[in-house]
């Protein structure tokens, strides 16, 4: 086995079975190490939400939520004459939004050809 083999250890509490397919089936049990593993609809890797079906509707909205709060806690801190100056405002938004929301753009790109994600996203660029 490939774990044995180089010594890997894994926990297997925090093993899931994700099914990535259009139909599934009760009856499949995959087992890990002799210990059945449990089946969920999503899981989260690396920071990703993955999908049993990879619609990324999960990830782009929850990545959204989180942005616009921390957005608005920003906000909070630049006053007409007294906080961050415009320009440091904007650099947090470059800096800090921003990369929040591409992050593991490479296999989630193909949700933002739907409408309803392009107009999710442009929502928080107008925000900023």
């Amino acid at each position: 086995m490939f774990c044995r083999r180089l010594s890997v250890c894994l926990k297997l509490s925090l093993c899931v079975d994700i099914f990535m397919v259009t139909h599934s089936s009760d009856q499949l049990l995959v087992k890990f190490f002799g210990k059945e593993l449990v089946r969920t609809d999503q899981v989260k890797h690396l920071g990703v939400i993955l999908d049993s079906k990879l619609t990324w509707k999960e990830r782009l909205t929850c990545r959204y939520n989180k942005a616009v709060a921390l957005f608005w806690q920003y906000k909070r801190i630049v006053g007409k004459t007294w906080g961050i100056t415009p320009r440091i405002a904007h650099w947090i938004y470059i800096a800090v939004i921003r990369p929040m929301i591409t992050h593991a753009a490479m296999v989630w790109w193909p949700r933002v050809e739907l409408e309803i994600a392009r107009v999710l996203l442009e929502r928080l660029q107008h925000l900023a």
